[in-house]
């Protein structure tokens, strides 16, 4: 799936996604929320 593609989506969709995390933001938000910043093979 491209992020384009994921635009495609649905809100509350579920989706999965595979890549190497680069980044994980932390703490975790106040409601438990992490945000990630993936890299995949894509050009």
């Amino acid at each position: 799936m491209t992020a384009q593609n994921s635009t495609e989506k649905t809100t509350g969709e579920l989706v999965s996604h595979y890549g190497i995390v680069t980044l994980r933001q932390r703490p975790e938000t106040a409601k438990g929320t992490i945000f990630l910043a993936l890299e995949d093979e894509a050009v």
